[in-house]
């Protein structure tokens, strides 16, 4: 069974406008083209809080988006090999909470 868990910055429904710390489940199987990256740094955009403040958001939790840098954990079967396990990257994501 897969109980693994880890945390995202971003908005629960309850509690819309306030930013907070959330505990998501963490996905143990990945697409053939998905990376995992355990983010070392969050830099949010002010899309993220205009999409709360202006009720843009359709998906609960809300994860804040923006750039990140962090070390890649795990890979599918059909990425590059550049992005092997501890490769550092950079980069913009935004999406829904379960992928946070």
């Amino acid at each position: 069974e897969h109980n693994m868990t880890h945390f995202a910055i971003g908005f629960e429904e309850s509690n819309k406008g306030k930013l907070g710390l959330l505990s998501l489940p963490t996905p143990h199987t990945l697409e053939p083209d998905q990376v995992l990256v355990k983010n070392e740094w969050l830099g949010m955009t002010p899309l993220t809080q205009w999409q709360v403040d202006f009720g843009l958001v359709f998906h609960w939790p809300f994860v804040a988006s923006g750039n990140l840098v962090g070390k890649v954990v795990k890979v599918g079967e059909n990425v590059r090999e550049e992005l092997k396990n501890g490769v550092q990257v950079f980069g913009f994501w935004f999406g829904p909470a379960e992928q946070g």
